[in-house]
């Protein structure tokens, strides 16, 4: 299915580093008003990965914002941020893992500034949306694209 094909893509982009190959196999995946759920992909196969491949997703997914429209990463972003206590199980540090995507997202306009406030209250209302939404501010509030960027790696 679409994840699977995604899940290559971004597997043979973290491995060769080819930001405009990996862009096209994207688009040949013609996944349409399913672009959430290659965005989505981008996210969670970076979350299990070090460092480096943090920052290639977020390369590449500022490269997608030409492929797919804000709607697909705000709803990506929505479904990660439901899924974060699942995602938690195996990534402890999630909450400071999704503010960091979250942030760059916003910084390199992928994301509007007022993504918190589209977001349904519930999902960030305690716990670890809290702590994604506070992430997300001190970023952003506190930092350049310079630090967003090395917080990132």
């Amino acid at each position: 299915g679409l994840k699977a094909r995604a899940r290559g893509v971004v597997d043979e982009y973290f491995v060769g580093g080819e930001l405009a190959e990996a862009v096209e196999r994207v688009k040949e995946l013609q996944a349409g008003r399913l672009g959430h759920v290659v965005i989505k992909v981008v996210v969670n196969q970076a979350t299990e990965r070090k460092a480096r491949e943090r920052e290639m997703a977020s390369v590449l997914l500022s490269a997608l914002a030409g492929v797919f429209g804000s709607e697909h990463f705000f709803e990506a972003f929505i479904r990660l941020l439901r899924g974060l206590d699942d995602l938690a199980l195996d990534l402890p540090d999630a909450p400071a893992v999704l503010a960091k995507f979250i942030a760059r997202a916003m910084v390199d306009d992928v994301l509007p500034p007022c993504f918190f406030a589209l977001v349904p209250k519930k999902l960030v209302a305690r716990g670890r949306g809290k702590a994604v939404e506070a992430g997300v501010r001190e970023i952003v509030e506190h930092g350049s694209r310079r630090a967003v960027e090395a917080g990132v790696r």
